[in-house]
């Protein structure tokens, strides 16, 4: 069995299929990774863009449901959906360990990069759930709060 990933940590949802864990884990600009199917160019960022647009729904889900106005939405979808936030959040779960990175990092993730692993963490976990809404609720409220 493999070990549970600070990625994993993160959201609190452990793989069923680690290959796309690891896909979500390819950083950009990383050499071929052995036993990875990387499905778009560009590493991890077709997982990505899952990750993004699934945050943004939680958020706005969870606002249409409530009282607040739309502008409170947009700024909590400004606060917790902007790249700064999401990379502190992979910083303090310690992701970058568990990260593909490009040679020309030096062991170094940069904001956006681990941005776009976190989102892309998010991404794979919509697939690997069977694409269960309730489920990824729980991995994003985890992930951004």
């Amino acid at each position: 069995m493999e070990r549970t990933t600070n990625a994993e940590k993160l959201i609190a949802y452990a793989f069923t299929n680690r290959d796309l864990l690891k896909e979500a884990l390819v950083a950009a600009g990383s050499r071929e990774v052995k036993n990875v199917d990387i499905r778009h160019d560009g590493a991890n960022k077709g997982l990505a863009m899952v990750g993004d647009a699934l945050i943004r729904l939680i958020i706005v889900d969870e606002w249409f449901s409530g009282q607040e106005t739309r502008a409170k939405c947009e700024a909590t979808v400004q606060k917790l959906a902007c790249n700064e936030h999401l990379s502190t959040q992979g910083h303090e779960a310690n992701v970058d360990s568990d990260i593909f990175k490009a040679t020309s990092q030096k062991g170094v993730v940069a904001v956006t990069t681990m941005a776009t692993t976190v989102e892309a963490i998010i991404g794979a976990a919509w697939y690997d759930s069977g694409k269960t809404f309730e489920v990824v609720h729980s991995i994003v409220k985890k992930a951004i709060e």
